[in-house]
């Protein structure tokens, strides 16, 4: 047995143990989780599945496709069904991190070590053990960048298609992931790979018109191309008007620059369109899931509906007059997002299984403990001020070190893709995907920082597999430098 062979043996076996181990302390795969906001009313998804998707256009259909066809076909059994799932897709995560480390030339043993580590992450346990889509997400982009090197490596039509695969079920689960990102990368593919183009247009042409098809439906149906039409508003008042001090507030009120709705409902997601239905009439379509005001449990409001859709041009209006008048609000949400962004997620989420853990994860997280405990149930991160909050010299110097290091990973990202584009040979396979790891780090660190507050840390989970391995290659240079000699597998990561 070879030696990669040995350690993904040895990965396998580790997993296995490790979520036994995780499952005799008590963590349970948390299923409960259908009366999100995310997900369409549970009456919906198992009676009126097809129509409710067709009309749905505040989140990309796949999630609550999922989770319909989960409900219907295990109506009782269907948690251990998704538990199952997602069982299988950490264990991938794991192959398909190792895997891709090896590719780009860091070592076995520095590959095998990083991903134990990661496999054992408190938060990798959180989300994998959460019927949401943060697990899947981070599962498909990690694997659409193996895909990606195998693809330029050996130029097989099967990577290629894994390639456009993974890229277009990202698109159709997450919004953070547009349609115009997906052209993106396949427009990358085109300029380097001239010598392939008719194979990669032909088989990225199937992917493409499917998405191109749910936007034009989501057109048609709240006019915007996008699968998240209600949200942006809701998210840009979120980014200025709680951020808004009380004498600036005083003056918008007696200048009249929010609308009374905005004034009186927002701020409590459960009370969206409240007020607003009270005062402006909303058409009848004789959809449920477009004229529901609240789900069936009648406490959830309904963020499909046509009412939320009205609610969130208003926010959206509101949200841009406060960015336009006062940015400094715009200013003091971004300031926090960034500090927010560095903690371990999720922080804006009370996760059941996060008691069951909560000493391992405070020991993991070490650098945050004498901080704060991120999973303390006095913490409210959506407050002004976080409390409780140790503001003192050792907690202020062991956060601003994990600062530093994400700083260190960034700057060596850039140093090292315009060293693998000046390298000769030119290594095509590792160039693009490291072009490809940076572009989304920097894509989606800037996105979620520009619009989230308080979950952008649980985005970021998307692209905590890319910061490991580019982990493994900032290691594996400075190992090269220390020792002066030459890997003896796979391609020397720098040179």
């Amino acid at each position: 047995m070879n030696i990669s062979k040995k350690n993904l043996f040895n990965l396998t076996i580790l997993f296995i143990i490790s979520r036994i181990i995780f499952y005799m302390f008590g963590v349970r795969f948390d299923a409960n989780t259908l009366h999100y906001l995310q997900v369409l009313d549970t009456d919906l998804l198992k009676t009126r599945l097809l129509e409710s998707l067709w009309h749905l256009h505040s989140q990309p259909p796949l999630f609550n496709l999922a989770l319909g066809l989960g409900l219907k076909m295990f109506p009782h059994s269907y948690p251990l069904v998704f538990n199952a799932v997602y069982l299988v897709m950490g264990y991938g995560l794991v192959l398909a991190m190792f895997l891709l480390m090896k590719k780009l030339g860091v070592g076995s043993t520095l590959s095998f070590f990083l991903t134990c580590l990661f496999m054992v992450n408190p938060a990798v346990i959180l989300y994998e053990n959460w019927l949401f889509y943060s697990y899947p997400v981070a599962v498909l982009l990690c694997l659409s960048a193996l895909f990606l090197h195998r693809y330029v490596q050996c130029g097989r039509t099967w990577d290629l298609t894994g390639f456009f695969s993974c890229g277009a079920l990202l698109v159709l689960v997450r919004s953070l992931f547009h349609v115009f990102w997906f052209l993106g990368g396949m427009l990358v593919l085109l300029c380097f790979r001239k010598e392939r183009r008719k194979q990669i247009v032909l088989t990225g042409l199937i992917p493409v018109l499917i998405l191109n098809g749910v936007y034009l439906k989501n057109y048609l149906i709240s006019g915007n191309y996008t699968t998240s039409s209600t949200w942006f508003g809701w998210t840009l008042a979120g980014m200025t008007i709680p951020f808004v001090y009380e004498d600036e507030f005083k003056q918008i009120r007696k200048d009249g620059g929010i609308s009374f709705v905005t004034d009186e409902e927002f701020g409590d997601p459960m009370d969206i369109g409240k007020v607003y239905a009270r005062h402006y009439p909303v058409p009848e379509t004789g959809v449920p899931v477009l004229d529901r005001r609240m789900k069936a449990d009648g406490r959830t409001p309904n963020y499909n509906s046509l009412l939320s859709l009205q609610t969130s041009r208003l926010y959206l209006k509101d949200g841009l007059y406060v960015l336009t008048r006062y940015p400094q609000a715009y200013a003091r949400a971004v300031k926090r997002a960034f500090f927010v962004y560095f903690f371990p997620g999720p922080t804006d989420i009370r996760m059941v299984n996060r008691p069951a853990i909560r000493a391992y994860e405070n020991a993991y997280n070490f650098m945050f403990a004498r901080l704060t405990r991120i999973n303390s149930q006095d913490i409210n991160w959506y407050s002004s001020v976080f409390y409780p909050v140790r503001w003192d010299f050792l907690s202020l110097i062991l956060f601003f070190s994990v600062v530093e290091y994400y700083l260190v990973l960034f700057f060596f990202l850039g140093w090292a893709l315009f060293k693998a584009f000046q390298r000769e040979p030119f290594d095509q396979a590792f160039a693009l995907t490291l072009l490809y790891v940076t572009v989304n780090i920097l894509y989606i660190t800037l996105l979620i920082n520009a619009f989230e507050p308080v979950g952008n840390n649980r985005y970021r989970f998307t692209i905590d597999p890319f910061f490991w391995i580019t982990s493994g290659l900032l290691l594996a240079h400075y190992k090269d430098r220390l020792f002066k000699k030459k890997k003896k597998e796979g391609p020397e990561v720098l040179s």
